[in-house]
């Protein structure tokens, strides 16, 4: 009876080792580390970003001798960035080190890139009051280029602020698309196309963060804290998804503006509606992500405005030239 009772204990207690390693497993699923790439673009910007004069980035607060004085310094530094850019460029994570290297070292080189995406928004502004068109459109997608390099390979933190960056570069060459030629309306369309295919989707920096996580950190103390904190998590994934639409459709809308001018240039007048851009200028009709329904577009005493509904996303051109 007392070997029965031990065997039937012994067999109860593998049973429960059995499904706690099977539920480590399924709360730990496996992640393989892609390799760095030899030589690494992210190296060389983070070289590049120590060379940035003080006041990088804060052009809407200088004067034009002051902003010449800081994009002459930074020109050295955003030659080498664009160098670096034509690298395979991998956000290169320390799975060896421990939590307090996130509050020290890594912190600081998010910073460093972020300055880097503002010396070019700096190059831009002063391009912009110079009429260099050309530079300034370099300027825009060097920005997506960088916030791509940012985000590649990295932590969550990481995806955000790559987003962030690119988003940037959006803006600099929406706020002179009235300005293009169709040359180069064509050459950001080409760029925005070579763009999108290598944006990483949040859940795959997600499922990186929580591995990198818990290599950071005690295994088992990592999983008790993700299952604790899984409605966060779960909000966090929700919240990305929705950051991810926001971002494709600034970047769907400077594409529908950049096809406008396009369509402008080559008819002398604005098109009646979105769907006459397609396919000669558009390869599709732009949609509200959030919804899927198609953009609004009015026109309005030689201008126009193009919407959605659940974006809370509305942009109206200046006059057409």
């Amino acid at each position: 009876m007392v070997k029965e009772r031990k065997r039937l204990f012994l067999a109860v207690l593998a049973c429960f080792v059995v499904i706690g390693w099977l539920a480590y497993r399924w709360a730990t699923p496996s992640f393989v580390r892609p390799p760095l790439p030899v030589p690494n673009g992210y190296d060389d910007l983070l070289q590049v970003a120590e060379m940035l004069a003080p006041r990088t980035g804060f052009y809407d607060e200088m004067h034009p001798e002051e902003l010449t004085a800081v994009v002459t310094q930074n020109e050295p530094a955003l030659a080498l960035a664009r160098e670096a850019l034509t690298k395979e460029c991998m956000v290169p994570l320390d799975w060896s080190a421990d939590a307090k290297y996130m509050d020290q070292a890594y912190l600081d080189k998010l910073q460093s890139l972020r300055s880097l995406a503002r010396a070019f928004a700096d190059q831009a502004k002063q391009a912009a009051e110079q009429g260099d068109i050309d530079l300034l459109i370099q300027c825009g997608i060097d920005n997506l280029h960088l916030g791509h390099a940012k985000a590649n390979g990295g932590l969550f933190v990481d995806w955000l602020t790559g987003q962030a960056i690119g988003s940037m570069g959006v803006q600099i060459l929406r706020e002179q698309t009235d300005q293009f030629s169709f040359e180069q309306c064509q050459q950001v369309q080409e760029a925005l196309k070579e763009f999108e295919p290598y944006l990483e989707p949040p859940s795959q920096a997600l499922q990186r963060e929580r591995a990198y996580y818990r290599h950071t950190n005690n295994r088992w103390v990592a999983v008790y804290t993700q299952f604790l904190f899984r409605a966060q998590t779960q909000q966090t994934e929700l919240q990305s998804i929705k950051t991810e639409k926001e971002h494709s459709f600034a970047r769907d809308l400077l594409r529908t503006h950049v096809a406008v001018r396009q369509y402008l240039l080559t008819e002398k007048r604005l098109p009646e509606k979105l769907g006459d851009l397609v396919p000669k200028y558009l390869s599709r009709e732009p949609v509200d992500p959030f919804t899927g329904a198609e953009l609004v577009y009015q026109l309005d005493n030689g201008s126009y405005l193009i919407y959605g509904f659940a974006a809370d996303c509305e942009e109206k051109s200046d006059s057409p030239r």
